[in-house]
């Protein structure tokens, strides 16, 4: 009964930690992705959706983010919608563990932020950390897309650490509270079993092992 518990227990926590993250594991095999402002290589990806027009204020409104991770890049496409095609709008990418609130102020070197100037024609400048980074995007239909992607050695993933987790927020602005596209679940970006994974592993295994030892004992005293 005991071992059936613990197999339940554990069971609950994997399914729950699975639940609240979406990963995007960075692997050595190619992404498929191109930057070259069709968005068609992303119709397959992962992605995160968004409440469309849930704030009278169009331009924190997003429809879906993409993501995908290479051994070097995270690959992100964002979608969102705007007040007119006079508009602009832009977004920070909040790195290194990002948790919702006023906290974000705290990673301001890890912000992605994106202007539309509409003088002449659309130009999209992303930055990050303050260096321009490659990216493409296009206006139409009432929205925006951008795709664009990020070095992952630069926002630590660089061999030390394992993964970092990454929100999306609509006002780059740290202390207004609000414009959250990825909230629940919280994208994460992994290259490898992290610590608290193989500590719960290995918790796991040792537990197990402790109750096949217990078991074992009884049926042999019944024998």
């Amino acid at each position: 009964m005991k071992k059936r518990l613990l197999i339940i227990f554990f069971s609950v926590i994997i399914i729950c930690s699975s639940c609240s993250t979406a990963y995007a594991a960075a692997s050595n095999q190619s992404t498929g992705i191109t930057l070259d402002g069709s968005f068609y290589d992303w119709r397959n990806m992962p992605g995160v959706f968004y409440a469309e027009y849930d704030s009278s204020t169009y331009w924190v409104n997003y429809i879906e983010v993409k993501y995908v991770s290479s051994k070097d890049y995270l690959y992100l496409f964002v979608d969102r919608t705007y007040a007119s095609s006079s508009s602009y709008w832009h977004f920070s990418v909040i790195m290194l563990n990002a948790t919702k609130g006023f906290t974000n102020h705290q990673y301001p070197q890890f912000d992605v932020t994106t202007n539309y100037s509409w003088y002449y024609s659309p130009v999209v400048n992303v930055s990050f950390n303050g260096t321009s980074i490659e990216s493409t995007y296009s206006a139409s239909d009432n929205r925006y897309a951008v795709e664009f992607r990020i070095p992952l050695a630069q926002v630590g993933l660089n061999g030390v650490s394992k993964q970092v987790q990454f929100l999306i927020k609509a006002d780059p602005n740290p202390y207004v509270y609000g414009g959250y596209l990825n909230y629940s679940p919280q994208i994460t970006v992994t290259t490898g079993p992290t610590l608290w994974q193989l500590s719960s592993i290995i918790a796991f295994l040792g537990v197990s092992f402790l109750v096949y030892k217990k078991h074992k004992r009884k049926i042999k005293e019944i024998i």
